[in-house]
């Protein structure tokens, strides 16, 4: 997401609850909190868009809400107050599973093995990770800190050595995260959707 992180505007739902909440078969959407107290329905699912335009859908709507707008869903959550969002893939990967088809009657799928185990780490420190970035780059440009270590040769031990590594690879370094296997993931991923 360019403007916000699934799990930022997951809390923003949980806080607000979706833009709007569909409330039947012909696709008609209202504000969440209409949705709820004139019509009775509350969402179990929440489709999420880039720009974190959300989209909420009790269980016996879902299949329809995930059709509309189809190519714009980044993420979705089940609306159970966890805060727990998840790449759309997912969603997709679920609509062909025999839970789908056959038990839509629960809002709680199985856990289906990640095509994007990488990625999928990525996104789950990205709030972190961000925040630590950009407080590295803050004291290297605002304070003039430089990150350095030092050597373990016998000859220069008291020196200090400028560390050259980018702030994107040690973070992920330090997440435990391989770069290497994030870009194969996400090439792969887009070209299971078509190249987009």
């Amino acid at each position: 997401m360019t403007e916000m992180s699934l799990p930022v505007v997951a809390g923003k739902i949980i806080a607000e609850g979706p833009t709007r909440v569909i409330i039947n078969e012909g696709g008609t959407a209202v504000p969440s909190e209409v949705a709820a107290r004139n019509y009775q329905v509350k969402p179990d699912v929440i489709f999420i868009r880039e720009d974190g335009w959300s989209f909420g859908a009790p269980n016996h709507l879902a299949e329809i809400a995930s059709a509309l707008w189809k190519g714009d869903w980044v993420g979705f959550m089940q609306h159970d107050g966890s805060g727990v969002s998840n790449p759309i893939w997912r969603w997709w990967a679920w609509e062909e599973s025999p839970w789908y088809k056959g038990v839509r009657t629960t809002s709680e799928p199985p856990t289906a093995p990640s095509p994007c185990p990488e990625c999928d780490k990525l996104m789950m420190v990205q709030d972190k990770s961000h925040a630590i970035g950009e407080f590295l780059e803050w004291l290297q440009a605002e304070k003039g800190v430089q990150l350095a270590y030092y050597s373990e040769d016998k000859e220069t031990r008291d020196e200090l050595f400028p560390l050259h590594q980018s702030t994107e690879e040690l973070l992920a370094e330090f997440f435990d995260i391989d770069l290497k296997k994030v870009e194969e993931e996400r090439r792969a991923m887009l070209e299971r959707m078509g190249g987009k």
